[in-house]
């Protein structure tokens, strides 16, 4: 299983901005690298998910078993999300959540296939969650 944790820091005006990093890799230098590496020409660089910390599920999907959700867990450098967000459907089960299905939506030619799937140790991830939210 891959590692998760979530760098978190609080911008200025409040909230908080979340980057995922795995294995000790943020996701924003692994997603860049993979892009690279085929030759894509992105508009803008990723950076982290702006969000209110008192609901942390609406950005990181609710965690129930079987409940498969597509969520931006990316955002552009600039902070919007509807700018240059990284998609991935997120589906948690008993033992483990998973991200696959990565897309970037304002280049639906992009093939991320070969970009994850990852699978996060359940009890972990929604560890990460805690010490990131607090118990919401």
């Amino acid at each position: 299983m891959t590692h998760f944790r979530l760098e978190v820091t609080t911008p200025a005006d409040g909230g908080r901005e979340v980057v995922p990093v795995l294995d000790g890799v943020p996701l924003t230098e692994l997603v860049a690298a993979f892009e690279a590496a085929r030759g894509w020409d992105p508009a803008g660089g990723y950076g982290g998910r702006w969000f209110d910390p008192a609901r942390p599920g609406e950005v990181l999907a609710e965690l129930r078993p079987g409940r498969r959700r597509l969520v931006a867990v990316l955002a552009c450098e600039c902070g919007t999300t509807g700018c240059w967000p990284l998609e991935t459907v997120i589906s948690p089960d008993d033992d483990a959540v998973h991200w696959s299905g990565f897309r970037q939506p304002h280049r639906p030619a992009w093939d991320y296939r070969g970009f994850g799937p990852f699978a996060f140790d359940a009890e972990a991830y929604r560890a990460a969650l805690v010490e990131a939210f607090g118990s919401h």
